[in-house]
């Protein structure tokens, strides 16, 4: 996004020279943002605070989606390691993408627990235990199914997070309500669970990256939101 920062800082600051303390919270990036707030009371400056780290948090997720992947494994191998967690997949438009790009970095074991490729719905139902019912009534590519997936891949696995895509990644197999590059990807833990539709342009292997991508960037969302 043109003129965001993509490197951010909160700093929140109670100026007591003042009569009427006036509370202000800045936030500085690349751009050098700052927004300078006087509200009421402490709820309204807690309020401020809650609403606007939410856009800051939305501007530096939109920014993960341009970033280079390596930097993004960087990053979320480093905040796994840090936490001493580990995170697992469940990939079927990808095809094991995601787990090779996790397992192509040495030391990654400390980090990623395991993979599943379920391409098929059988697969889906047999190795996360995703109810065929849900697969009929929705469509392999839905929500229910995204998320689905990823609750049975942690239930499956030893892992604190799980990562779930499935989608068409083309030529093939589109439809008018489906096209070629629609995606639903979720990320979970324990506590909390996140899904999102993605419509990628490009071909099979360009949609097949915006995935990986975009997970990551989601899972990185979850973490360090929670």
């Amino acid at each position: 996004m043109v003129g965001e920062p993509r490197h951010l800082l909160l700093v929140i600051g109670f100026d007591d020279t003042l009569a009427d303390p006036a509370q202000k919270v800045y936030f500085e990036g690349d751009s050098g943002v700052m927004q300078t707030i006087f509200p009421e009371d402490q709820l309204a400056l807690r309020d401020s605070v809650r609403r606007t780290r939410f856009r800051y948090r939305q501007v530096e997720y939109n920014a993960r989606m341009n970033a280079d992947p390596e930097q993004l494994v960087n990053r979320l191998s480093a905040l796994l390691l840090s936490q001493r967690k580990q995170v697992c997949t469940a990939e079927s438009c990808t095809g094991g993408l995601i787990a090779k790009t996790f397992t192509d970095r040495a030391g990654s074991s400390d980090w990623f627990e395991r993979g599943f490729v379920t391409y098929s719905n059988s697969a889906k139902s047999e190795m996360l235990a995703v109810p065929a019912s849900v697969i009929e009534d929705y469509g392999a590519v839905s929500e229910p199914v995204a998320v689905a997936m990823a609750s049975g891949a942690l239930r499956h696995s030893h892992a604190d997070f799980a990562i779930a895509v499935t989608g068409v990644a083309g030529p093939g197999g589109g439809s008018a309500e489906k096209p070629v590059g629609t995606v639903w990807i979720a990320v979970a833990s324990s506590d909390q669970v996140d899904a999102r539709l993605f419509r990628f342009d490009g071909d099979r292997a360009a949609v097949r990256d915006a995935t990986l991508q975009a997970a990551i960037a989601m899972l990185l969302d979850l973490i360090e939101s929670s």
